[in-house]
């Protein structure tokens, strides 16, 4: 690796610090920030039929690994 690279990857690692300060929460992928668990839910029935995602308990976003990493991320409810 270069000083170029490590510079590059350095920039980036401290961009993504300030992302999980400024947002730590990110829409749950699971549910796509719906909080409905579509994936166990006959088909053509609305989202509000669904039973709630158990991966972000039904607020629909979930902390960010650097987030986590940082301790930023509190709870959806403590907002």
């Amino acid at each position: 690796m270069t000083a170029a690279d490590v510079l590059l990857l350095l920039a980036l690692a401290i961009g993504y610090a300030i992302v999980c300060r400024i947002a730590p929460w990110g829409y749950c992928r699971r549910c796509a920030g719906t909080g409905a668990d579509l994936h166990h839910h006959p088909p053509n029935t609305p989202p509000c039929a669904a039973r709630r995602c158990r991966r972000c308990r039904g607020t629909g976003l979930r902390p960010r690994l650097g987030a986590r990493l940082l301790g930023t991320a509190r709870r959806p409810d403590d907002r």
